[in-house]
């Protein structure tokens, strides 16, 4: 790639330059000196001419002596002849040098080959198709304008994140817009690292190349990608990081990329140095779909078929799927759209046009491909039921049978709360008819009460009926992540840390179970920056992991239980408040203390009813038959019981101050330790009938005999 360096006005200052003189060996001072003054100078004595003539000043620029150095060849050479001097020792010619030529792209001054001009690409219409990226470029912008002091940016991600198109949008965007003064006109130079690295000397390669941007720090911004290879190279890295530090200090801009912030390097690029760390995300499948529709779309002559939107969209889904399903990179969703479009393309044309097809630019009838020919391609290729997939590309169903009956259900299993599980029902009946935005999770609900009335038991039941098992609860006690630095443990360690490659709590679990119910128990004994890395979540359904990948949650269910004000709202409801007029009451406390923008992002805000003994002895007779099904599948012993059973646990496990947390209590203490006893003492055993009765106020357990 041409790179032009525009040459300095000032006298005895090189063009952009060169490195200093000591890279130049004295035997290609000699060759070139020699070639270089017999055709420049002609017939002037080169011996009479010292520093400072036009002429002279050229030709030092373009050699990169200094006029001490010139005086020393002259010195050198006055009695044999420039024109008779010729290089013994071919392996003495620097590499690090471009002579210029129309082969080289050489121009007004001798260049590092390895300098890429990313704006003369630009200007030259080499970077003027882009999709995305319009914020990380104005992070950089913002980064490289600065204020009252410059500032540099360091673009961080994983390889493929897009960092490179981020740095080419970057300058078209320089070169077709109007800037501050402080930016405006100056020139991204960018290394090419490989290129770097070839040298025999790469480090002070990168150091004189350092020198000449520096010098020309008012009209260039240095561009170096792919720092983690330069930190590679230990102690060579290291000393190279430490002469850019020097560079960035005497004023010279620095816009670097890497794939991971390495705490080696994290002395210099800190946001306390004036470095901006900028996060490249990985592209969305919104992105994606935009670029693989340019890459295909309107493309009908040349590719022989008639490409139909949906079926753009669907390759996209399909690949977002097979990605998930197979744990792949998020950076892998352009290429596995393309190649499942490419492969519906040429079944297309294999197909031909059996019936009637659609005529194409010129009025020549062309095959078309379709959603159904890009899924059967898709399924062929991934062994995948074509029932499995026929749904993809439109709205994604949970696996919840009768919709309609939800909520009669979960009133079966759940007693007094029918306001909360109204509420809820209606959220996910919202989600399968397709009525709410597809970049959100399926609900977010904070659940406000004391212990014991059933929050925690609602979100195993929507679990279990809404997504098809006990197991589909992701649960997570928040009072374990108190501490600031514990946010790590939810979403994964940053690269560079202890426990980078483990994962975090929470991601990890929400990749293996993305229909899931998430429950974050005690929220608000979490610290404020736990609650941080939810407002995303809430709002655009997707959380960023520790290694700068994303995480799906538009498919997950999110509960918030809290104690919050129990002790006010026990209160309120003993006057009977209704639950609006309490949530009146409360929401101003809410707000305070779990901040304005968290606590905006919850769908709904449900205080729970305290548990009557009305509702108490509703629920008996399902937690009685609990404990029947469990005894018999664990000692084949089954249960029977009277009304005295049903009176001794109203009075010994009812408190409407801790709900039914005590009833749990007393079926485990008394029951079970009368039915221990029996076992214990072969008074009955498996495949016996044991009656339960209540006996001078304890409950005993014996043996039916048939």
């Amino acid at each position: 790639m041409t790179i032009i360096f525009y040459p300095s006005t000032e006298e005895n200052v090189p063009a952009y330059g060169a490195p200093g003189p000591q890279d130049v060996q004295h035997s290609e001072v000699d060759q070139t000196a020699s070639e270089l003054a017999s055709k420049t100078l002609g017939g002037l004595s080169v011996t009479s001419n010292k520093a400072g003539s036009q002429a002279i000043n050229n030709l030092m620029n373009q050699l990169r002596l200094t006029s001490s150095k010139w005086d020393t060849v002259l010195s050198k050479y006055s009695k044999q002849g420039l024109a008779s001097v010729e290089s013994d020792d071919p392996n003495d010619i620097n590499d690090d040098v471009d002579v210029g030529g129309p082969d080289k792209g050489g121009n007004d001054g001798l260049t590092p080959t390895f300098f890429i001009d990313m704006t003369e690409a630009a200007i030259a219409g080499e970077y003027d198709h882009f999709v995305g990226r319009h914020e990380e470029v104005r992070q950089v912008l913002r980064s490289l304008v600065g204020g009252f002091h410059q500032r540099h940016a360091l673009l961080l991600g994983p390889s493929g994140r897009g960092k490179r198109s981020i740095l080419k949008r970057l300058a078209y965007e320089m070169t077709k817009r109007s800037l501050p003064d402080n930016i405006n006109k100056k020139h991204l130079i960018a290394f090419d690292i490989d290129d770097l690295f070839s040298k025999r000397d790469w480090l002070q390669s990168f150091k004189d190349a350092l020198d000449i941007l520096a010098e020309k720090k008012d009209e260039c911004i240095c561009v170096i990608p792919q720092l983690d290879k330069i930190n590679d190279k230990y102690r060579e890295g290291s000393i190279a990081i430490e002469y850019l530090e020097t560079k960035m200090k005497e004023g010279l801009q620095v816009v670097a990329t890497a794939d991971a912030y390495n705490p080696r390097y994290a002395k210099f690029f800190d946001e306390g140095t004036g470095v901006s760390r900028i996060e490249v995300k990985e592209a969305g499948q919104d992105t994606v779909l935009l670029l693989v529709q340019k890459a295909y779309l309107n493309r009908d002559e040349e590719l022989g078929v008639i490409i139909k939107d949906n079926a753009v969209e669907t390759a996209v889904a399909l690949a977002a799927k097979h990605i998930k399903k197979e744990r792949l990179p998020a950076t892998k969703l352009f290429d596995y759209a393309c190649t499942y479009l490419e492969l519906a393309i040429a079944e297309a044309r294999l197909r031909g046009c059996d019936g009637p097809c659609p005529e194409g630019p010129g009025g020549v009838p062309k095959p078309v491909v379709t959603t159904r020919i890009v899924q059967e391609v898709y399924c062929a290729e991934t062994n995948t039921p074509l029932s499995e997939v026929l749904e993809v590309g439109l709205a994604v169903n949970l696996p919840l049978k009768d919709p309609l009956s939800l909520e009669d259900r979960l009133n079966n299993r759940v007693f007094g709360q029918g306001l909360a599980i109204h509420s809820v029902s209606q959220a996910i009946l919202r989600y399968v008819a397709g009525l709410k935005s597809p970049d959100s999770p399926v609900g977010t609900y904070l659940f406000l009460g004391p212990t014991g009335v059933g929050k925690t038991e609602l979100s195993k039941s929507l679990a279990d009926e809404v997504y098809g098992g006990k197991d589909k609860i992701i649960r997570i006690d928040m009072s374990e992540y108190q501490q600031k630095h514990e946010v790590s443990r939810l979403i994964g360690a940053p690269p560079g840390y202890i426990g980078y490659d483990e994962g975090g709590q929470l991601t990890e679990a929400i990749k293996n179970n993305p229909k899931s119910v998430v429950l974050l128990d005690e929220i608000e004994k979490a610290h404020p920056n736990v609650w941080k890395i939810f407002l995303q979540v809430f709002d655009e359904g997707r959380l960023t992991d520790g290694q700068g990948n994303t995480v799906d949650c538009r498919q997950v269910l999110f509960i918030m239980t809290s104690n919050l004000l129990s002790l006010e709202i026990a209160q309120m409801l003993s006057r009977d408040m209704t639950q609006a007029e309490i949530l009146d009451e409360i929401e101003p406390y809410l707000i305070r203390h779990l901040s304005p923008e968290f606590y905006n992002r919850i769908d709904k805000t449900i205080p729970f009813n305290m548990i009557t003994e009305e509702v108490f002895r509703q629920v008996i007779p399902f937690k009685l038959e609990g404990l029947k099904k469990e005894i018999l599948k664990l000692k084949n012993i089954e249960l029977d019981w009277g009304e005295d059973i049903y009176n001794y646990l109203v009075e010994h496990g009812y408190d409407q101050a801790l709900g039914l947390r005590p009833l749990a209590r007393v079926l485990e203490r008394d029951l079970k330790d009368a039915l221990t006893d029996g076992i214990l003492r072969n008074e009955f055993g498996s495949g016996d009938k044991v009656q339960l009765f209540v006996l001078d106020g304890e409950v005993c357990a014996q043996r039916i005999d048939s």
